[in-house]
């Protein structure tokens, strides 16, 4: 008798894990990568206020994650290295991403950090 409880207890905990898990595929996060080059003109200490700053875009409600840095020196010879700045955020949807392109923090923070700082960007987003 307790071997068939114990059975009947798993199959109807994997039938609820099953109905409250996500479809699969519907887990897919949304990456937006931005790499940075820097005018000449920019200093390191300007660089570095510029990284203290993008970690306040955190505070924007659909940013799932957030890291910036700058660029890791490699001897690799296929590393890219060149840039000065990478950000990597994460949003749970196309949606969030949209609203973050859109959002008045993220909008100010181009005019005041990156507008006219910039010799080249290039920003990827995937899922």
């Amino acid at each position: 008798m307790p071997k068939f409880n114990l059975s009947i207890i798993l199959i109807i905990s994997g039938v609820i894990i099953g109905c409250i898990s996500p479809p699969p595929g519907s887990m897919n996060e949304i990456n937006h990568i931005v790499l940075v080059w820097f005018n000449n003109t920019v200093s390191n200490e300007e660089i570095e206020e510029i990284i203290t700053e993008t970690q306040k875009l955190k505070a924007i409600s659909s940013v799932k994650t957030l890291a910036v840095g700058k660029s890791l020196e490699s001897k690799r010879k296929m590393v890219d290295d060149s840039f000065d700045l990478a950000i990597k955020i994460t949003f749970s949807s196309v949606k969030g991403l949209d609203n973050y392109i859109d959002h008045p923090l993220h909008n100010s923070f181009l005019q005041k950090y990156i507008k006219g700082k910039v010799a080249k960007i290039k920003i990827y987003d995937f899922e």
